[in-house]
């Protein structure tokens, strides 16, 4: 048996109207995003925060690779996270079946 025998036809009626709202909204909403220039997405943010839509200072994220970096006095294993959560991320995929 199906869940629509269990349902009235107004319940029916009523969420397959959501439901054609909702993406009719996702999909317009998709349309404005995908069209509009930098300008227009930093005025967005701004709208929401001001701290919004400043660009960023450009970092070197993949400069040291080292195990033990000497040159941070105060977090010289800095770099182990990263292994951390490459390791937790390829072994959950390993347990799901992904690789």
């Amino acid at each position: 048996m199906s869940v629509r025998t269990f349902l009235s036809s107004e319940t029916q009626i009523l969420i397959e109207c959501v439901g054609l709202c909702s993406c009719v909204n996702i999909g317009g909403s998709d349309i404005y995003f995908c069209f509009q220039t930098k300008s227009d997405a930093i005025h967005l943010l701004q709208h929401i925060d001001s701290k919004l839509g400043v660009p960023l200072a450009e970092r070197s994220y993949g400069g040291n690779c080292r195990i033990y970096d000497q040159d941070v006095s105060d977090d010289p294993f800095h770099n182990i996270y990263v292994s951390h959560v490459l390791f937790g991320v390829l072994s959950m995929a390993e347990l799901d079946g992904i690789c």
